[in-house]
């Protein structure tokens, strides 16, 4: 599982190459991996079936379109 700094650089790498506005671009990658733990650090709130768009809550299950659809469509 990448780290929040692993997306931080991916999109450091993007910002030159997308006609965007960079801090919300920034925190958008790094956000959905600033969950807040529970006690034993099991668990994250919000969890990742919703900050990675997993319906499963398996990272490996990304609803791809569901994003595509909510967020980029009418971009």
């Amino acid at each position: 599982m990448a780290t929040w700094m692993s997306h931080f650089r991916v999109a450091d790498y993007f910002l030159d190459k997308l006609d965007i506005l960079e801090k919300e671009f920034i925190v958008g990658n790094i956000a959905p991996d600033c969950g807040e733990p529970d006690e034993m650090r099991r668990e994250f709130n919000p969890p990742s079936k919703v900050t990675h768009w997993t319906p499963s809550g398996y990272k490996r299950d990304i609803d791809s379109e569901a994003f595509y659809k909510s967020y980029l469509e009418n971009y």
